[in-house]
């Protein structure tokens, strides 16, 4: 299945052209249940609390962008086993995360994104990667996240995360190497924000 997903493909533009509400995520809208995506999608590589992941197959991507991996996130309250109409699974956000990891790609999300919607917001966080059994220092994570905001509270962001050196992890046995590491665009529900805002951890991107 070769898909490519357009970069304002879930705007509505109401009023004038900088009123623009996103209103859904992968040709869904907000409130989709899991089981319409598995109709169009098929069955997830991976499910786990209220995250389904798909491995996006060879062809499928976001303007002229490669997809990797794709991530539906859904109201808390879902079940992970099998939706229902006491667990129903509503669909929140989601996230592409790319199969390239450039510099150059990031900025060029960055103007697309940046036609459509204007300024943006950044912000840059910084985490540990440390050696599970050690607790050892392995390397330091930055986040940067940019990010478009509707006057709905729903928003879209492109997120980049990077390593400050190289390093090895003995219990993976993997090597890993300083710079970009992913790069993702997340779609999020203005429901699924304000949830954020008052719950703190909000399950909504884990690329």
């Amino acid at each position: 299945m070769n898909r490519t997903i357009s970069l304002a493909a879930v705007l509505i533009v109401a009023g004038t052209a900088c009123t623009k509400v996103i209103d859904g995520f992968d040709g869904f809208k907000w409130g989709a249940s899991r089981t319409e995506i598995v109709e169009v999608r098929g069955a997830p590589n991976n499910v786990y609390d209220t995250i389904a992941v798909w491995s996006a197959p060879a062809g499928e991507s976001i303007g002229d962008h490669g997809i990797k991996t794709v991530f539906y996130y859904f109201r808390e309250g879902c079940s992970e086993l099998k939706e229902s109409i006491s667990q129903p699974c509503k669909l929140s956000a989601g996230s592409y995360v790319l199969a390239t990891t450039s510099e150059a790609d990031f900025e060029a999300l960055t103007r697309t994104l940046g036609d459509k919607y204007g300024s943006y917001a950044e912000s840059s966080e910084t985490d540990d990667r440390k050696d599970y059994r050690t607790e050892e220092l392995l390397a330091k994570i930055t986040t940067t996240r940019r990010k478009w905001k509707a006057p709905d509270k729903s928003s879209v962001e492109v997120t980049k995360r990077s390593y400050d050196r190289d390093f090895s992890d003995s219990l993976l046995r993997q090597n890993y190497h300083q710079g970009i590491f992913a790069i993702g665009v997340t779609y999020t529900s203005a429901y699924a924000n304000e949830a954020g805002e008052k719950k703190v951890g909000i399950k909504t991107k884990s690329f």
